[in-house]
């Protein structure tokens, strides 16, 4: 992520600083939207203040490294199983790209990929299968290129 705006000339420290920003102010973003999955405004608005007050999520927030960015993408990735209770391929997809995403930030979200192919709920079994497999295929696109780069060097 810090590389592409290091090609634009940005120095790397700013960029890893500023994406880290970015990423931060996502998470946000995303938790506003999540309005209604949330029984009661005031809890809605206490989700919202307890992050914003959290002292590690501010600290990561400005810190470079890679935690807002993985919070962001587990967040997506919560609110949108919560959001489709019966997903699609392209659903799954999403589900098995985040997935790879959370793995390469972070690589303890490996065990992330077993629960998800408990969590989503198809509407039938060929059509849960098919799911499981796009999200397995699309999870290997993203994970195994970064294997092989780190197998080979």
């Amino acid at each position: 992520m810090v590389s592409l705006p290091g090609l634009l000339g940005v120095p790397l420290p700013l960029a890893a600083k500023g994406l880290s920003i970015g990423f931060a102010v996502g998470c946000v973003f995303l938790l506003m939207r999540a309005r209604t999955l949330f029984r009661h405004p005031a809890i809605h608005a206490a989700a919202v203040l307890t992050l914003l007050a959290d002292h590690w999520f501010r600290l990561a927030s400005g810190s470079g490294m890679e935690a807002s960015m993985t919070a962001f993408l587990a967040l997506a990735l919560g609110l949108s199983l919560l959001t489709q209770p019966r997903p699609t391929p392209l659903n799954m997809a999403a589900y098995g790209a985040l997935s790879g995403l959370l793995i390469l930030s972070r690589p303890e979200f490996f065990v992330l990929p077993a629960i998800l192919l408990f969590a989503p709920r198809a509407s039938s079994p060929s059509a849960g299968l098919r799911g499981y497999a796009v999200l397995l295929f699309v999870l290997a696109l993203v994970v195994v290129p970064w294997l092989w780069y780190a197998l080979v060097h």
